[in-house]
């Protein structure tokens, strides 16, 4: 009885299909070359090769020798895509500006006055033990309360010069139109950040007048309605457009008996100091060039 053919285990066809799926993603893998059979064999050899042969797994359809594997061609276009994506977006953000270097419309002369910092702010509605409220100051000038000559000067500090003057070079940097002075020549922009602290010290006046009893600072004139109906609804878009976003937490307060906002958190915040020393100093600089 001729002898029988070796029984292939499983794994060994497992591993054939493993090879062949790897010959996707190396298309120019060189194939297997057969041994040349010698002649010196008997028979029974033939026989038995014979057997052998009809182990031999089906040829499955491989992919022609250096075609490009089509799934890395698609990767790559993704990846190319989602590349051009990030970088435009960059891009668009880079050409809106930030916060900490300032933003395509802020004024280009003041962008190197821009200091980033982080400010705790004061004045948080507070309660005593007993119940009684109270609003806490915090050191520094005060701005609000009942109506003084010191409180009068520090608003006039905290505002300074709202208009500035610029030279004809540095109306060049201006994207928006400013137009030349009649007066002297020069040309005239203020901060926004000015023309705010001023709206806020007009309604402060007109509270005040009526707070505390003080008609002089009342004027209830059409004119000066308006001037503060255009406060308000300036105030109103000023704190829509920079939307903060600091969390205002509750706490719980012994003396309300229930939580309470807790408003004295940490900001993010532009030095003011810095940009006002700034404003000045080129309102000044711009006037001392009449004289020369």
């Amino acid at each position: 009885m001729p002898p029988r053919g070796p029984d292939f285990p499983s794994s060994f066809l497992d591993l054939d299909e493993m090879m062949v799926d790897f010959k996707f993603f190396w298309p120019n893998k060189r194939e297997y070359s057969p041994v040349d059979v010698q002649d010196d064999h008997s028979p029974a050899d033939e026989k038995l090769l014979d057997k052998t042969e009809s182990f031999e797994s089906p040829r499955r359809h491989e992919p022609r020798r250096g075609s490009a594997p089509i799934p890395w061609i698609v990767l790559t276009f993704i990846f190319a895509g989602l590349s051009g994506l990030l970088l435009f977006h960059d891009l668009r953000r880079g050409g809106r500006g930030s916060f900490d270097t300032g933003y395509h419309n802020d004024m280009i002369l003041a962008r190197p006055a821009i200091e980033v910092s982080q400010v705790k702010f004061t004045g948080g509605i507070k309660f005593h033990d007993n119940g009684t409220m109270y609003r806490d100051n915090g050191p520094g000038p005060a701005y609000v309360g009942r109506p003084t000559p010191e409180m009068d000067e520090a608003w006039e500090q905290l505002i300074g010069t709202r208009y500035l003057a610029f030279t004809e070079e540095q109306k060049a940097s201006f994207s928006v139109r400013i137009d030349k002075g009649s007066a002297d020549g020069l040309y005239r922009a203020g901060p926004d950040v000015f023309h705010s602290l001023h709206c806020v010290d007009k309604l402060r006046q007109t509270i005040d007048g009526y707070l505390y009893d003080m008609p002089e600072k009342v004027d209830e004139r059409r004119n000066n309605v308006l001037h503060i109906e255009h406060c308000l609804d300036f105030l109103r878009q000023l704190v829509q457009c920079t939307s903060d976003l600091t969390p205002i937490p509750l706490v719980y307060s012994v003396g309300a008996g229930m939580e309470v906002p807790d408003f004295e958190q940490l900001h993010t915040c532009r030095s003011f100091d810095t940009i006002h020393r700034w404003a000045m100093k080129q309102n000044q600089d711009a006037l001392n060039t009449l004289e020369e």
